[in-house]
């Protein structure tokens, strides 16, 4: 009996100890904080009872065009007695038709309008979207030269030793240019081992194999794989005929699982992997862990080669980004390149050329050049392709030069 006694003293000691703690912590915080017991009411009072200055916003998704007057004042009258303050009004369309009362119509403009004096006699703000859709920002008003866009270049074989005149061909139709240079031709005789028509064979769960052979070995410092019509990641291992046996050479992923423009303009860009000098007449490409059944018209082209090249050139350009919007912590970190014993194939700087003045504005080049053999190289700007959406029709356009105030400038205005 004493001891239980004892005991329920004991936790109502515990408890006592426990609220005293609380409070005095309590009783700091008001004190650090200089809150008078009036002002600490006032804050209270304005969570329990928002000012309309406060009040929570939401988005409002006309959904395919499907709208109307009536159901406009019916949406904001809910809104204003959920203490809804203002709504930011999103014309999305998913299905990219038009719908009963289409965008920018004389109707659609009716509605509009009638949303703004209805949210401003029953108290709920109104806010637009910055363009119809809900992803990207532009417009039909966005023209090419306003648009994202990203470098791209053609590349004409000129010799030299006398005055060249020669029209450079545009790498895509749309662009602007913005320079032109030429780089000493590189050396002739690399040679590759290159395959378009490719059969794979499956040699266990989800593990395809190809072999790539040539009559006579290469130095490999280069692995191209150009995307197919089918999207695929994969697992990839590289191995090389050596004294008889399959030696692995390079372990790395290959990702074209989203060819669509907003990850990048350039979805039949190669994955380009640097190799150490390994050479050999007879290759053998191993797939793992497939995203699709089977590597059927995965890849358009497989090419070994002596030329060493940028390994990821696509991917770190911006040409191909993560697939997702949540690249992972390692997307864009880049090991070091090991082209072995690949020789010096780079070009230095004091040899590139800048030939800009002497191409004319219909891309006529007119230049004497010293001798030698020459790359000429055309630079512009071309757009990336994506648009905002989801949208109607009339509503989609390029997305508008995010890295120019001026142009930003002219998309809000």
């Amino acid at each position: 009996m004493e001891s239980r006694l004892f005991n329920r003293c004991s936790g109502v000691l515990n408890i006592l100890i426990i609220s005293v703690i609380v409070v005095a912590l309590v009783a700091g915080c008001k004190n650090k904080s200089g809150l008078t017991v009036s002002e600490y009411k006032k804050i209270k009072s304005g969570f329990v009872s928002p000012a309309d200055t406060n009040k929570v916003w939401c988005y409002w998704y006309w959904l395919n065009d499907d709208i109307s007057k009536e159901g406009v004042t019916k949406d904001l009258k809910s809104m204003r007695e959920a203490g809804i303050g203002g709504a930011f009004i999103g014309n999305v369309n998913p299905n990219e038709v038009n719908g009963r009362v289409p965008l920018f119509s004389d109707q659609w403009w009716e509605i509009m309008v009638h949303a703004v004096k209805e949210g401003k006699r029953l108290g709920v703000d109104i806010g637009v979207f910055n363009c119809p859709g809900w992803s990207q920002s532009g417009g039909p008003w966005v023209k090419p030269e306003m648009a994202m866009r990203y470098l791209v270049y053609s590349e004409t074989k000129i010799t030299g030793g006398a005055k060249i005149q020669i029209n450079l061909p545009k790498p895509k139709e749309v662009f602007q240019d913005v320079y032109v240079i030429a780089v000493p031709e590189a050396e002739k005789n690399l040679r590759s081992i290159s395959e378009k028509k490719l059969i794979f064979a499956e040699t266990g769960a989800k593990t395809f194999e190809i072999e790539l052979i040539d009559q006579t070995s290469i130095k490999a410092n280069t692995i191209l794989l150009y995307p197919g019509k089918v999207q695929l990641s994969a697992d990839c291992e590289l191995f090389a005929q050596q004294d008889g046996q399959f030696k692995l050479v390079r372990s790395f992923v290959y990702d074209r699982s989203n060819n669509a423009l907003n990850v990048g303009p350039d979805p039949s860009g190669p994955v380009s992997i640097s190799l150490p000098s390994v050479e050999s007449g007879k290759f053998k490409l191993r797939l793992k862990n497939l995203s699709v059944k089977e590597p059927k018209d995965v890849f358009a082209e497989i090419r070994i080669t002596e030329q060493a090249l940028l390994e990821r050139f696509v991917e770190k350009q911006l040409g191909k980004m993560h697939p997702t919007p949540v690249p992972l912590w390692g997307t864009y970190v880049w090991v070091n390149q090991d082209n072995g014993n690949s020789g010096n194939q780079g070009v230095a700087a004091e040899d590139v050329i800048d030939v800009t003045q002497f191409m004319d504005k219909d891309g006529k080049l007119i230049w004497d050049a010293p001798a030698g053999n020459w790359v000429v190289m055309r630079f512009g700007m071309t757009p990336t392709g994506t648009q905002n959406s989801p949208a109607a029709p009339q509503g989609k356009g390029y997305e508008i030069d995010k890295a120019s105030k001026k142009l930003i400038d002219f998309h809000f205005n």
